[in-house]
């Protein structure tokens, strides 16, 4: 494995088609609540923190079933994972650069040698990283890829996992896709028509999950909003810098 590279036989087109989203000031709280305050001075929550209200009983029940210690242990080495999995992805899209795999532990290594041949069936890249919102459903976030998947365009999520995942158990990630997609339209009027979703697992083969735009992606989040916008006002104070930013109620 020493001294191997992962490398893509033809460059990856970049190419904005006129999407050139502003900057957006992000701040993320002690208790991980973060919000987005867009160019209109509006502080919106983000995507992946209005989505965890609609998975909220779950990871309570298995944090009670594997114990606290051990889910903050083992959800902490799963996000470090994924920060380092994610940015090796998106400098070799990005760049157009070799990805070296000494540089990695042996287990991202796996997952990145499962992982970058599914990236050969993305053409054109439109958006890397940059962060989007909508005034509509009034939350931001920044998505992980816009790009051609198979020829369409798409909104494409990279998450990693210890074990293979179900179509059911990733309905959040199109949900979250389908938010991306919503504000791209709203603000830039460019329609994907496809949500994509690259699970690399450790020990198994990379999972690609793939949908189309749909009601019931829609639907998920809208109503994720709904459970956020219940709870806003104990959300926020329980926030220690609470009185430097204001909460506004979602999709208002």
């Amino acid at each position: 494995m020493i001294g191997r590279t992962l490398t893509r036989a033809t460059p990856f087109v970049h190419d904005s088609m006129g999407v050139n989203p502003p900057l957006l000031h992000c701040k993320t709280f002690d208790n991980g609540y973060r919000l987005y305050q867009t160019p209109e001075g509006n502080w919106y929550p983000s995507m992946t923190t209005v989505l965890a209200y609609k998975q909220g009983n779950w990871l309570a029940e298995w944090k009670k079933s594997v114990g606290e210690e051990h889910a903050k242990k083992h959800s902490g080495y799963a996000t470090r994972r994924g920060t380092i999995l994610h940015k090796a992805l998106e400098t070799y899209i990005k760049d157009n650069s070799p990805i070296v795999l000494r540089e990695y532990m042996p287990d991202v290594q796996q997952m990145l040698i499962r992982t970058v041949p599914i990236l050969d069936r993305i053409n054109r890249v439109i958006l890397q990283e940059k962060s989007l919102y909508s005034d509509d459903l009034g939350i931001a976030g920044t998505p992980d890829l816009i790009a051609e998947f198979d020829g369409e365009l798409s909104v494409i999520d990279f998450k990693n996992s210890y074990n293979p995942k179900t179509e059911d158990m990733v309905q959040g990630y199109f949900a979250q896709c389908t938010g991306y997609a919503k504000m791209l339209t709203e603000k830039f009027r460019l329609r994907p028509t496809k949500v994509v979703v690259i699970v690399a697992v450790e020990g198994f083969p990379t999972q690609v999950f793939e949908d189309g735009i749909r009601m019931k992606h829609y639907r998920y989040l809208t109503e994720a909003i709904e459970l956020h916008n219940k709870n806003r006002e104990q959300l926020w104070q329980e926030n220690d810098e609470r009185k430097e930013s204001p909460l506004m109620t979602t999709g208002g």
